[in-house]
């Protein structure tokens, strides 16, 4: 993903965020814990970004990387975008 549609991916999400949270002082504090992880972690513009076919409130947004070997691949996700549900599954054989 080249960085300009990078950039305008983050702005999608900062926009969302400030949608979804209440206060002006909640969305400031999610923006700055958001681009404090981003560093943290390590994520780049060379990373691929994943979302849904758009970003609603139910969407989430991952971050595709390689560990150092180059091969094994793993997402990040950050839990604030991510809403939690229950999944019973049963195997019969």
């Amino acid at each position: 993903m080249a960085d300009d549609k990078y950039v305008e991916e983050l702005k999608k999400i900062h926009t969302q965020i400030k949608v979804l949270t209440a206060s002006h002082e909640a969305a400031l504090a999610q923006l700055a814990s958001l681009r404090t992880n981003c560093r943290r972690i390590g994520i780049q513009a060379q990373q691929a970004l994943y979302v849904g076919k758009s970003l609603n409130p139910e969407g989430a947004i991952m971050f595709l990387n390689y560990r150092e070997d180059g091969i094994t691949p793993y997402f990040t996700a950050f839990k604030y975008g991510l809403k939690e549900t229950k999944v019973a599954s049963v195997c019969t054989t």
